[in-house]
């Protein structure tokens, strides 16, 4: 369960995001429309089995997520509550966590309404240095550029501490704006083979093909950050 491992790589790689011996701790999920979302959902109920407080808002229908999301939205209603997003009934700034699940990786354009307001403000609190974690990519990135889907008004994209890819980093992580918004990135392990996300990252910057002997520029630069990614 891709969910399920966002969870455990986020006790193991991000422990200050799930530090139990607090106590009292406070999640909120913002979960979007698609897939996302449904991931959202899976990590506020983990959250919860982890003696958390979680809050849990959804941008958009219930009854028209995708049949994954639609499932997991299920399960998590069964022991919490769904509030439709309206960023005047949030208080981002009282949780200790606050987590990016809104859109991931296949979002094409700027973000509107809530969803925009959402993403201002997990960027001010990411700014900030308060705990935000990105479900895939932070809201309102192109993940195939690393630039953000601006729209007119020139603000509306999320920015997090820790990013949580799932398969492999994407072109967004590493190019442009992706470092900068993406924070720390760590790729949860969902048993499918990287080296296809490895290939893509090197053919999109004109890179060839990494081998044993010469792993290439991103593998060097994955293998720096503690990402190790095997090549042919």
């Amino acid at each position: 369960n891709p969910a399920g491992d966002f969870a455990a790589r986020l006790r193991r790689d991000g422990p200050e995001y799930v530090d139990q011996e607090k106590g009292g701790r406070r999640a909120v999920v913002l979960c979007g429309p698609g897939n996302n979302g449904g991931d959202g959902f899976v990590v506020a109920r983990l959250l919860a089995e982890l003696g958390w407080a979680v809050e849990v808002f959804l941008f958009g229908d219930a009854a028209k997520l995708p049949p994954d999301a639609r499932m997991n939205f299920e399960r998590w209603v069964q022991i919490g509550e769904v509030r439709p997003l309206r960023m005047a009934d949030i208080d981002l700034w009282d949780a200790d966590l606050a987590v990016d699940a809104l859109f991931g990786t296949g979002l094409t354009r700027p973000l509107e309404g809530e969803a925009l307001l959402a993403a201002n403000a997990l960027a001010t609190r990411a700014w900030g240095d308060d705990p935000v974690v990105a479900v895939d990519a932070p809201s309102g990135m192109c993940m195939d550029s690393g630039r953000p889907l601006v729209p007119p008004e020139g603000d509306g994209v999320a920015a997090a501490g820790l990013t949580v890819s799932f398969h492999a980093l994407k072109l967004g992580h590493v190019l442009a704006a992706g470092p900068e918004r993406c924070g720390r990135v760590v790729v949860a392990d969902i048993g499918l083979d990287r080296r296809e996300g490895l290939i893509r990252l090197e053919a999109a910057q004109g890179v060839k093909r990494g081998t044993r002997e010469n792993p290439g520029i991103f593998a060097s630069l994955f293998a720096s950050e503690g990402l190790h990614i095997d090549t042919f």
